[in-house]
């Protein structure tokens, strides 16, 4: 249980995850700040990360960024956990790629960069849309800015924060992102992608595109500490 005296980290938020996440129920905000203290606490060697590695890439992949320096690099996904609750794991995301503006419906996502610098562009639905806009079309600008791994963790949310988002690396970085709860197409969590232009009032127009065929994610093994889910 947290606070044990040897647990690790990725453990004590695993347990600070389970305690404070239910399926289906934003968390409160001394719930986010917990998740957030914790992710905050994971120190990169947990994680199977080290700072010296080339061009800081995660232990084990360090010909990876090498090859990303084709016309078009892939991002990487390093899965931890996923349950019923939520999912953890790690972006690897190569100089001047993207996570293209894409959605999380419902849930609430964690991140914290690891390494790297990156940029973040935020998007929430505006909630009160003009009578003669098609609804869900318009949206606002929450969120454009820089982060490092110096940066807190950040949280969005069902409905602000940032909710539709795109995430561009600025140098090479890792992200570690806790969605609660995970995707699930079947139950109505599926990630849909967008396509913006300018609209009305400093507003954006938002339409619904296929998934980019320049974005490639690909699998990788994580090397990190396992969480015990039955301690």
């Amino acid at each position: 249980m947290p606070g044990e005296p040897h647990s690790s980290r990725l453990q004590q938020l695993y347990w600070t995850a389970k305690q404070t996440l239910r399926r289906g129920i934003q968390p409160s905000p001394a719930g986010v700040h917990k998740l957030k203290q914790a992710l905050a606490a994971i120190p990169l060697e947990e994680l199977g990360l080290k700072e010296d590695d080339l061009e800081q890439a995660p232990r084990g992949l360090q010909s990876w960024f090498q090859k990303q320096k084709a016309r078009n690099p892939h991002v990487t996904y390093l899965h931890i956990h996923e349950d019923a609750d939520f999912s953890l794991g790690i972006f690897c995301i190569p100089a001047k790629a993207s996570l293209p503006l894409h959605d999380h419906p419902g849930m609430t996502v964690l991140s914290r960069v690891l390494y790297g610098d990156m940029h973040v562009r935020g998007l929430d639905w505006v909630k009160h849309q003009p009578a003669a806009v098609a609804a869900d079309e318009l949206a606002e600008v929450a969120l454009d800015t820089n982060l490092s791994s110096g940066s807190a963790p950040a949280a969005l949310f069902p409905t602000d924060g940032g909710n539709i988002h795109q995430l561009t690396a600025i140098t090479p970085c890792a992200v570690l992102d806790l969605l609660a709860p995970p995707y699930n197409p079947s139950g109505g969590r599926d990630c849909t992608y967008y396509a913006e232009s300018p609209a009305a009032a400093g507003k954006v127009a938002l339409r619904v595109v296929e998934r980019p065929a320049d974005f490639v994610c690909k699998s990788a093994r994580y090397q990190g500490l396992q969480i015990d889910q039955h301690r």
